[in-house]
């Protein structure tokens, strides 16, 4: 049975059940209201009758007169004996038994209580007793009438509070079927958005909270794809790059085994293998400072003098390419919060592409100034620059300049994804585009 069914069937019984249960204390309560109203309607008759100094049946008589209920009143004498004087005479049908009788003598009064009447017998004098009789008929038909109209009126209220309640069950019970199926579709692994559910009601923090979940979870599954996806780039980062190396080591080892009698080519072969050697640990280098900044760890930063890291780099520039005309123009002081190491890293990868991939006298230029709460800094050099296809694709479009220049120069080929793994570390922007010197612009952008 589905919840909105079961919801209403329980909101049916509840609503009938306290609706006939009010109406029946209230039909009971101005019963018994009425009842009383007539046992101290017949017990006045009595004290007037008991107190009567003379004829006490007349005195009966014209109380039950005046009452506002009909009261019948008789006379019971010693032979038993009932003669009606006021009243229905087949009111009263059983009499008083002889016990009753007895009691009240002793007490004053009987009292005798029958569905259908009831009854007080007064002892009077010569042995008699006067009997006071009223019906039940009216206060029982008043009853029975309300019943009937309690019935109709619980079965209108009930039938239009159970269509209000199916109402309103109906949308809230249908907004949660609805989570219920994007939940279904959501478990399937399939596309869905949770409806969007206005105001405050439980209902909507339910669809709110859900919506929230599944956000988070998409954006987990987002991060944990992107891991994925990060860690295949990288193992075959390292396997293809580490394959070359490797692959010299084992042949020139092989050809040393077979010709390693040859001083000419046993001196050559130990070259290439020492060289190979030095771009291996180049490479394992760099592998691991990529890992080292694709882990999800804080950073430790401090203020950093990035005018004073590039004024380095430029320094280093000329001194290991005396023949490369450099200029830079260096606003002082810029101050960074970064780590200076990695930003020493980062403005020695880019000096190093330049020097492998632009001849020596192809101009550089080295620009450092603060523009909306960031330090720009661009390298612009005159260089052959990159094809107008890789310009097209962005920078994530490739990973270095030249993997074949790479190697030859003795590069590991990864320093382009070392420079944007640093950048995006410090939540600053790269950029590449063609520079006005006839090669390529870097600009990066760092948060001052």
């Amino acid at each position: 049975m589905k919840l909105s069914v079961r919801l209403f069937i329980a909101t049916a019984l509840i609503t009938t059940a306290s609706t006939v249960g009010v109406g029946v204390a209230g039909l009971t309560s101005f019963y018994n209201t009425e009842l009383q109203r007539i046992d101290r309607g017949l017990q006045q008759i009595a004290t007037a009758t008991t107190d009567a100094p003379g004829d006490q049946l007349s005195a009966a008589i014209q109380a039950a007169g005046a009452n506002s209920a009909a009261v019948s009143v008789g006379l019971l004498d010693s032979q038993n004996q009932l003669t009606i004087f006021q009243g229905d005479d087949q009111l009263v049908r059983d009499l008083p038994s002889a016990g009753q009788l007895k009691a009240a003598k002793t007490s004053g009064v009987t009292v005798v209580n029958s569905p259908e009447y009831r009854l007080r017998a007064i002892p009077v004098l010569g042995g008699n007793y006067v009997l006071l009789a009223t019906s039940l008929g009216d206060i029982q038909s008043t009853r029975n009438t309300n019943l009937i109209l309690l019935g109709v009126f619980t079965s209108v209220a009930v039938a239009l509070s159970l269509a209000l309640i199916w109402l309103l069950l109906r949308r809230d019970i249908g907004v949660v079927e609805s989570l219920a199926r994007a939940a279904r579709r959501i478990a399937n692994r399939q596309q869905t958005d949770l409806p969007q559910i206005a105001g405050n009601s439980e209902v909507a923090q339910l669809a709110k909270s859900l919506d929230e979940m599944v956000r988070t979870l998409e954006s987990a599954v987002t991060t944990e794809r992107n891991a994925q996806d990060a860690m295949k780039a990288f193992m075959g980062d390292a396997s293809h790059e580490l394959r070359t190396p490797l692959t010299v080591i084992k042949g020139y080892s092989e050809l040393l085994a077979a010709k390693g009698d040859d001083p000419e080519f046993r001196a050559k072969a130990l070259s290439r293998v020492s060289t190979e050697v030095v771009r291996m640990e180049q490479l394992v280098s760099d592998l691991l400072l990529l890992a080292q900044l694709g882990q999800e760890r804080k950073l430790e930063k401090s203020p950093v003098d990035l005018s004073q890291i590039i004024s380095d780099a430029c320094g280093d520039m000329r001194a290991l390419q005396p023949e490369r005309p450099v200029s830079d123009e260096l606003e002082p002081n810029v101050m960074v919060t970064a780590s200076g190491e990695h930003l020493a890293q980062l403005l020695n990868n880019l000096c190093s592409n330049i020097q492998r991939h632009t001849p020596l006298d192809a101009q550089v230029r080295v620009r450092l100034v603060t523009a909306d709460g960031a330090a720009v800094l661009t390298i612009d050099d005159a260089g052959p620059g990159l094809s107008d296809e890789v310009y097209a694709r962005g920078l994530e479009g490739f990973e270095r300049f030249d993997a074949f220049a790479s190697r030859q120069n003795g590069g590991s080929g990864l320093g382009m994804t070392i420079m944007r793994a640093i950048v995006a570390q410090h939540e600053g922007l790269m950029a590449l585009t063609r520079s006005e010197l006839g090669g390529l612009r870097t600009e990066i952008r760092l948060p001052l």
